[in-house]
């Protein structure tokens, strides 16, 4: 299995294909299977999972690209860039979200909340980033991840906030039975040991 991108829309199997090697990745670095399924729901929405999309097909470095349309997308290519990482590869974006989740980047307080329409959601993030990849409740992960990481304008995060649970269930069931293989191209150094993968089910 190996990524599939393009600056075009995926078709659901493919998205599919993309989502297992977030699976795969993610949990060699010791996210729950929670937090990962949260993530996937709004990559999902975001790219379509697609690593190689940019925002509205327009290549523009002022625009989003990429699994969860860093904005400006220059965040993502210079980070790489420094990294020796290739910015297309789905692998090297998941370490991106790796190192934003161990330094608190890109993860902070909503202008848009409180609002009693979204009730479980308060102005400021009520666990951090790192905290955030141990949640055991996939709902609320879409939700956390929705409201203080990609920060969408308004309606949109209203819309995607009433669609969590439908999202996690349909995510749920595609993955379901899927069992996390040791990632490719590369395995970060503080990826687990690999009988933990075969601990996990989705």
């Amino acid at each position: 299995m190996a990524w599939i991108g393009g600056n075009r829309y995926l078709s659901t199997s493919e998205s599919i294909n993309n989502a297992k090697m977030v699976v795969d990745y993610l949990t060699s670095l010791g996210w729950s299977s929670e937090a990962i399924l949260g993530t996937i729901v709004n990559m999902d929405a975001e790219s379509g999972i697609n690593p190689q999309i940019w925002e509205g097909l327009t290549v523009d470095t002022s625009g989003g690209y990429g699994l969860v349309q860093w904005t400006p997308a220059t965040k993502l290519i210079d980070w790489c860039n420094s990294s020796g990482l290739d910015y297309t590869d789905g692998s090297a974006q998941l370490e991106r979200v790796n190192y934003e989740s161990r330094n608190s980047i890109q993860w902070f307080e909503n202008g848009y909340l409180p609002d009693s329409r979204m009730p479980d959601l308060p102005y400021a993030p009520p666990v951090t980033f790192a905290q955030y990849t141990q949640l055991n409740d996939a709902v609320l992960a879409t939700k956390y991840w929705l409201a203080y990481y990609e920060h969408p304008a308004w309606e949109y995060m209203l819309s995607r906030y009433n669609s969590a649970t439908s999202d996690v269930a349909l995510w749920r069931e595609r993955l379901d039975g899927y069992t996390p293989q040791p990632p490719q191209p590369f395995i970060p150094s503080s990826a687990l040991p690999i009988w933990m993968y075969l601990r996990r089910r989705f």
